[in-house]
């Protein structure tokens, strides 16, 4: 008896947890389709899940999550829901929400998206213990049980990211916010996500460590039906709202341009121009703007048409 006791104990110990896949997004802002900007007109959900489908098929166990802030940065109440529901399509298996998503993004939602936030800040797929993390607090995970991998789901910044490495070494930290490359603290990964969707990150996680890649969503690839199909009832929803509640469409400013237009941008910044806005504030002037035609900002990403 206590020979077979010691050969399973050792049989224990020595056990190799199994390679694991993970698939990340994160800062969707809403995006369920690109941005059909000429510059870049790359990304969007139902692209991003496309290319998590694909993935899937060579390995059907890797897990799909987002790290946090996929609801707009706009006044579109319609938008989160979509988005929402875009995502259980997609087939995601946890979503963060970030500290950029307010409660009211993501009421009702229990039960048919995998949601993590305050009542419910970790769950275990496959053996990954995925955790949300918001600031240099995360929640207690005293009660988990039977994982082989930790990996955070941030919405707290680069550098509070590296402070939680190094206190409390996870195997990985996804970061929904911030434009930095990837960084390693100890046995720690510290993995930014690319917003919008125009990337769909990949994380292999094994006893050797972890590695990290990101998929790029070109103008080429093609989307996801059951995505887009969700889309196209967002799209309408969108147009009746307007028409019925005269609702005034969203205006983002020059810091969202910025990201894809960086050139215009300095260039805009240096004119005169980047004062006239303020100047029409100042003089009260602001009911007198008329906004132009411009048709590749699309009115269902709830901009200007």
């Amino acid at each position: 008896m206590i020979l077979v006791v010691f050969i399973g104990l050792l049989v224990s110990c020595s056990r190799k947890p199994p390679e694991r896949y993970l698939l990340f997004t994160g800062s969707l802002s809403g995006y369920l389709e690109a941005c059909s900007c000429p510059g870049t007109p790359e990304g969007g959900l139902n692209a991003a899940a496309h290319l998590a489908r694909e993935f899937r098929k060579k390995h059907p166990d890797a897990l799909l999550v987002d790290a946090g802030c996929f609801t707009p940065d706009t006044t579109d109440t319609l938008n989160p829901w979509f988005m929402a529901r875009g995502m259980i399509s997609a087939g995601y298996d946890a979503v963060a929400i970030g500290s950029c998503d307010t409660p009211e993004t993501y009421a009702g939602l229990w039960g048919a998206l995998p949601i993590l936030d305050e009542k419910r800040p970790w769950t275990i797929k496959n053996r990954v213990l995925l955790v949300r993390v918001i600031d240099e607090n995360p929640p207690d995970i005293s009660g988990a049980r039977s994982y082989d991998y930790i990996v955070f789901l941030s919405s707290a910044g680069k550098e509070t990211d590296e402070a939680l490495a190094k206190e409390y070494a996870p195997d990985a930290i996804i970061e929904a916010k911030g434009e930095f490359q990837a960084f390693s603290v100890g046995k720690t990964i510290v993995v930014p996500a690319v917003p919008r969707g125009m990337s769909l990150g990949v994380l292999k996680l094994s006893e050797r460590g972890v590695e990290s890649w990101f998929i790029p969503v070109r103008p080429e690839t093609p989307t996801d039906p059951e995505v887009n199909l969700v889309l196209q009832e967002y799209s309408n929803a969108y147009r009746i709202n307007i028409q019925k509640t005269g609702a005034k469409l969203s205006f983002r400013g020059p810091g969202f341009c910025k990201f894809c237009h960086k050139e215009e941008y300095e260039v805009w910044k240096a004119s005169e121009h980047a004062g006239a806005f303020q100047t029409l504030l100042e003089d009260g002037r602001v009911d007198n703007l008329v906004v132009p035609d411009l048709p590749h900002h699309r009115l269902r990403q709830g901009w200007v048409r």
